[in-house]
């Protein structure tokens, strides 16, 4: 009941930093939209900033659960799965276009938030960027160079940051853009491409001179 409770909260809290941004939120619009007092509030947070980190938290805890199932599954070829995994990571990002603004905008003071609440004794892991989703794309990663999906050598730590990089940088051009779906959709499947053409155009390339040589 109580973890239902501060799922609600949450989600309605989400709603409003997304309507109002972090600064002009308060936590009485909070209270308000989840139709709970401010005492039974802090019964679950210790105010604003706690809150917002934690609906960063949970969004990123999403896309980690967008992400796994396509862990070791090898069903389709790797671009292909990785442009089904992309887009449904962009359509929970795009619908939540408010969180990115403020992600994109405000990382100093994310940053800072997080800091605060590790002083103020709230626990807290790894901050949200490098937390379940950042770990789960990590692990998409691993076992496709298990497979042999690309080269051994390649660390899929460094695949992984510039993966994130390239679609960090289509939602910030969303997000100033103002695009609408189907034009967000189709750039990021123009980064997997590009990354694909990178990643497996030179195992080809490899293969192909590693052929030439043994002729």
């Amino acid at each position: 009941m109580k973890q239902a409770v501060r799922a609600f909260i949450l989600s309605r809290a989400r709603d409003v930093f997304q309507e109002k941004g972090f600064a002009n939120a308060t936590v009485d619009d909070i209270a308000a939209a989840a139709e709970v007092s401010k005492p039974t509030l802090y019964n679950y947070f210790s105010g604003k900033q706690e809150i917002f980190i934690a609906v960063l938290e949970d969004l990123h805890a999403g896309v980690a659960e967008l992400i796994r199932p396509y862990i070791g599954n090898f069903s389709d070829d790797f671009r292909l799965r990785l442009n089904k995994m992309s887009q449904d990571m962009a359509q929970v990002f795009f619908r939540q276009q408010g969180l990115v603004r403020i992600m994109m905008s405000e990382r100093r003071l994310i940053v800072e938030l997080l800091d605060q609440c590790q002083k103020d004794g709230s626990e807290r892991k790894l901050p949200f960027w490098q937390g379940e989703a950042h770990q789960a794309i990590l692990n998409f990663f691993r076992s496709a160079r298990q497979a042999g999906e690309f080269p051994r050598h390649f660390n899929p730590e460094l695949i992984a940051d510039i993966y994130i990089g390239m679609l960090s940088q289509v939602n910030l051009s969303q997000v100033m853009g103002d695009w609408h779906e189907d034009k967000h959709r189709k750039a990021v499947a123009t980064v997997v491409d590009i990354f694909c053409f990178g990643l497996i155009g030179r195992q080809l390339r490899e293969s192909g001179n590693r052929e030439t040589d043994s002729e």
